[in-house]
C-alpha cells in the first residue's frame, strides 16, 4: 500500500487516500521500513491525535518505540477537546468511551479502552514492562522526553517495582526491585554511568543488567 509519490501508506489498493489510520497501525506494528519512518511519523505529528480513544493506544505506542517521547508525552499533557484533561472537565471520574459527545452522542463515561494513558505512562514514560513470565525478569527502560521528574509504583506478581527519575542535567533513576526477580535497565542517554555508588560497566554504554532485588541508584552524567 506504500505511495512513493505521497510518502505514506494507501489506505487500500485502488485508492489514493492516504489516512491518518493507514499510517498509525502500520508503525504501532513494526511494518514499516526504516527509511520510510520519517515521512510517516512526520505525518502522525502533523495531525495531532485525530484516532479515537480506542485507536490513541496504537498512536501512543507507535510514538513511544520510534523514539518520539517528547511528542507523546505532549499528547498525554494535552488540554484541547482530544486529550484525557478535556475528560476530567466534561466531569467525568472514568475514562470516556469517546473525548467529547460531539464525536459520540451516546458516549459512556466508563470505559476501560480510553485508558491508553495510564498503561504507557507505566509501560513507556516509566519503561516498566516484563522481560519474563510472571515479571521474574523485568526491563527497564524509561522514556523521560523533556520531564524534569517522575514516579510510579507498578504492583507485580513478584512485589512492588517503583521507579522514580530526576531528568536534568544529570539523569538520576532510583529503583526498588522485587525479591525473586532481576532488571535489566536501558538508560535515556550515554554518558558516566555509576551504579549505587560504584562506576558502572554497560554492555552498550545505554544497559545496566541483572539487578537483583533490593534498592538501586544509577546516574549518567
Amino acid at each position: 500500500f506504500w505511495d512513493a509519490k505521497q510518502g505514506l501508506y494507501r489506505d487500500g489498493e485502488g485508492c489514493d487516500h492516504a489516512s491518518f489510520h493507514a499510517n498509525m497501525f502500520p508503525l504501532a506494528f513494526g511494518l514499516v521500513p526504516a527509511d520510510k519512518n520519517p515521512a510517516v511519523i512526520a505525518y502522525l505529528k502533523s495531525r495531532g491525535m485525530v484516532c479515537s480513544v480506542y485507536g490513541a493506544q496504537y498512536l501512543l505506542d507507535a510514538l513511544f518505540e520510534n523514539c518520539e517521547a517528547d511528542y507523546a508525552i505532549g499528547l498525554l499533557n494535552a488540554t484541547n477537546e482530544r486529550s484525557w484533561r478535556h475528560m476530567l472537565e466534561l466531569g467525568s471520574t472514568m475514562t470516556t468511551e469517546a473525548l467529547d459527545p460531539k464525536f459520540k452522542p451516546n458516549l459512556t463515561w466508563n470505559h476501560a479502552l480510553g485508558a491508553a494513558a495510564g498503561n504507557c505512562i507505566a509501560r513507556h514514560v516509566m519503561g516498566i514492562q516484563p522481560a519474563a513470565p510472571g515479571f521474574t525478569r523485568i526491563n527497564v527502560r524509561p522514556q523521560p522526553g523533556k520531564l524534569a521528574s517522575a514516579s510510579l509504583r507498578m504492583p507485580t506478581p513478584k512485589g512492588d517495582v517503583t521507579v522514580a527519575f530526576e531528568n536534568g542535567k544529570r539523569f538520576s533513576l532510583n529503583l526498588d526491585v522485587p525479591a525473586g526477580t532481576k532488571a535489566d535497565v536501558t538508560l535515556p542517554r550515554k554518558g558516566r554511568v555509576t551504579l549505587d555508588g560504584r562506576a558502572a560497566v554497560t554492555q552498550t554504554g545505554l544497559i545496566v543488567s541483572d539487578l537483583g532485588p533490593g534498592h538501586h541508584v544509577i546516574n549518567v552524567e
